[in-house]
């Protein structure tokens, strides 16, 4: 005989499915912030973000999920804090690069601000 907690569990796992995995690069050292929590201390890292579809936790098959992504340079002087939408689904692995450098105009229009 199934309970109803036995019953959820068993829906999640037949309906359910892999969460999708960033791989990220940057072109400088930094850590990571997906979703305004920290997942990394310092890149090239994998990660998993969290995805909570109908409150269980799991990954439900044909969901599109956003995730917002931020960067922070660990040497403050040497890159720029930048950040991205990214959208994916079940199943589905991203490689995503963040080009990090500062040339020498922009950092005088930072330092001015």
């Amino acid at each position: 005989m199934f309970n109803k907690l036995s019953l959820c569990f068993m829906v999640i796992l037949m309906s359910g499915c892999v969460t999708p995995i960033f791989n990220i690069k940057t072109s400088t050292p930094a850590y990571i912030e997906v979703n305004g929590e920290i997942v990394c201390n310092k890149t090239p890292c994998k990660i998993t973000p969290p995805h909570y579809v109908r409150g269980f936790g799991e990954c439900a098959t044909g969901s599109r999920m956003k995730s917002t992504i931020m960067v922070f340079p660990l040497d403050k002087s040497k890159g720029l804090v930048q950040h991205k939408n990214v959208y994916a689904t079940c199943d589905n692995n991203k490689s995503i690069y963040f080009d990090m450098d500062v040339n020498d105009e922009l950092r005088k229009i930072q330092l001015v601000e």
